[in-house]
């Protein structure tokens, strides 16, 4: 686990932080279902949440704090994300290492969905799966439409 445990916020509290996060669409019940897989993890500043080769395990929603997602190999900053965005996204899809590295610009807390625990609740809760699914597949929609210009700028 790269980062440390802590405890997760109260349920009103996560209700808010969600609003403003991939999984705003989710409704007060799946919330609370939600609330019951997720864990709330930090990470101080300069640390990293991983690097590149580390296994994908989980899809994190910032909640307060700074990371920068950064391509080491070139050792430049690609993006920040601040409290509301998500990163990890494709772990619950893909068994596989990310790429980027993400380091916490400044102390940061975030939310966990583990893909494991993920893949347990496709089994034992399909239709909170499939919420959650939708709401990572419109935010994976969303940067794709985000990145699309650029990568046909690079083409020509």
């Amino acid at each position: 686990m790269p980062y440390s445990s802590v405890a997760m916020p109260k349920l009103s509290d996560l209700s808010a932080i969600l609003e403003e996060s991939v999984f705003s669409s989710i409704d007060t019940d799946n919330i609370e279902k939600l609330a019951r897989i997720l864990e709330c993890g930090k990470t101080e500043a300069g640390e990293f949440v991983y690097q590149m080769g580390d296994p994908a395990h989980a899809l994190y929603i910032l909640v307060s704090g700074k990371v920068a997602v950064c391509d080491p190999m070139k050792h430049t900053v690609l993006t920040h994300l601040t409290p509301g965005d998500a990163f990890g996204m494709l772990s619950l899809f893909f068994n596989c290492e990310v790429s980027p590295d993400v380091k916490a610009v400044e102390d940061s807390t975030f939310l966990v969905l583990d893909a494991g625990t993920f893949r347990m609740i496709e089994v034992s809760d399909p239709s909170l799966a499939i919420v959650v699914l939708r709401c990572v597949r419109k935010a994976l929609g969303e940067l794709v439409s985000q990145i699309s210009p650029v990568i046909m700028r690079l083409a020509l």
